[in-house]
């Protein structure tokens, strides 16, 4: 979804997203680290995912804060994952970084 590079140092580091469908969406998760390629188990991830039969048109979703530790320049990714069943979704986000130290 978003990127943003960190120098070499401890960082706290998290994001939000805002997910919108047009017909109405099951699902939406985040997620934010280093090299995100596919989610972590579900213990790294927040998200909603309603009863079932329960569709949802605008939703605000926060990342847990991690704390990375880099030796070296390195970019950080926000990820999110939107399922739906009909229309179209769209998602936008930010990532915040604070040094820890």
């Amino acid at each position: 979804m978003t990127s943003i590079s960190l120098t070499a140092g401890d960082w706290d580091v998290f994001g939000n997203i805002c997910a919108t469908f047009t017909v109405g969406g099951s699902q939406a998760f985040t997620y934010v680290g280093i090299g995100v390629i596919t989610f972590p188990d579900n213990s790294q991830i927040t998200g909603y995912a309603p009863t079932a039969g329960t569709t949802i048109a605008l939703q605000g979703i926060s990342t847990l804060t991690n704390r990375v530790s880099l030796s070296v320049t390195t970019t950080i990714y926000l990820a999110a994952f939107l399922a739906f069943s009909a229309g179209t979704a769209k998602a936008s986000g930010n990532i915040i970084a604070r040094r820890a130290r």
